[in-house]
Order: structure tokens, then C-alpha cells, then sequence
């Protein structure tokens, strides 16, 4: 849908959130299989990760405005993922031999942002973690993952755009003659 609500987790309500608590009812959104021998485990959540070149991380640890404008033009692009996800995804009903594919009606997705890689480079990104359990029918249902793997490039696209029209980002690029983002 269209409403999309901001909130902050503690490390606690990610943990939880991980493994399939609502963070804002506290309901269990289902009960994830633990992996086996003969099974991998239920997946969590999907990633995406929002990212400009690696220029503009350089430069954003120099240039605080730039920074900024880097910072504002990712979260910008998070959000547009997050709309477009809302608007777009679909997941599974059961049994499984008579399986149908729903709209979602709700998709619950965090963000978490980055300054460096883990070699402690600077890397300004977020990283989206799209909860495998959505809300649709009345039920908490599986994403279906397949068909999210199926829309990376789309999903990419929408994030590149919006954080090479961010105006803020292109002014502050033009002002320390770094590449349009």
C-alpha cells in the first residue's frame, strides 16, 4: 500500500523482528524452521543494499555538506525502494500444491546505515533488510523471494535514479567537481 511508517528498532527489536516478532504488535509473524541436515533454515529477510560510487564516500568524509547531501540522497532512494516494494511485491499462499501468488498488503523493511566496509574503508550505503514474512489476506505470509531476486535490476534502477537526481547531491557535486552521482 501507501502508508509507510517510520520508526527506530533497538538492537533488541531488530533481534526480534529477525526472528519473525512484530515489532510494533509484538505478534509472532510465524515460526521460522531452524536449520537441519536435511533442510536449510527459514530465510529472515531479503537484502538490498543502497550505494553511490565510491568517489562520493571519499568525499563525503572530507566535505561535510557533501555528507549530507550523500546521506539525504540515499535515504531518499531507501524510501523509494520502499514505496515501490510496498506497491509491488507479492508473496505465497499455501498449501503448497495449490499455491497462489498475493498482492502484499504490508511489508515490513529496515534500514540500517553504513559509513564504512568492513575493512573500514569509507563505504556511505544502507542496507535494507526485507522481512520474509508480509502481511496479506488477513494473515502473515512468506515474500516470495524468487520474485524478488527477479526485480534486483528494476529495484536498482529506481535506487540509482532517484540518488542521481537528488538535487542536493548533484549541486554539491558540481561545487567539489566530483562526477554526477
Amino acid at each position: 500500500g501507501d502508508t509507510a511508517v517510520e520508526r527506530s528498532l533497538s538492537s533488541q527489536e531488530y533481534g526480534d523482528w529477525v526472528d519473525w516478532i512484530d515489532p510494533v504488535t509484538g505478534e509472532q509473524m510465524g515460526i521460522p524452521r531452524l536449520p537441519s541436515k536435511k533442510a536449510r533454515g527459514s530465510v529472515r529477510f531479503a537484502e538490498i543494499i543502497v550505494s553511490s560510487a565510491p568517489e562520493l564516500s571519499f568525499a563525503a568524509e572530507r566535505h561535510p555538506d557533501l555528507g549530507a547531501a550523500l546521506e539525504d540522497a540515499q535515504w531518499a532512494a531507501a524510501r523509494a525502494i520502499c514505496r515501490w516494494l510496498g506497491q509491488h511485491s507479492i508473496c505465497r499462499a499455501e498449501p503448497k500444491r495449490d499455491r497462489r501468488f498475493l498482492p502484499v498488503e504490508g511489508v515490513q523493511i529496515v534500514g540500517i546505515a553504513h559509513r564504512t566496509s568492513p575493512h573500514g574503508v569509507p563505504y556511505w550505503h544502507i542496507r535494507l533488510h526485507i522481512g520474509a514474512r508480509v502481511w496479506a489476506k488477513g494473515a502473515w505470509r512468506a515474500l516470495d523471494s524468487k520474485w524478488l531476486r527477479k526485480q534486483q535490476a528494476d529495484i536498482f534502477a529506481l535506487g540509482t535514479e532517484t540518488i542521481a537526481n537528488h538535487s542536493e547531491l548533484v549541486e554539491a557535486t558540481r561545487r567539489y567537481d566530483l562526477p554526477r552521482p
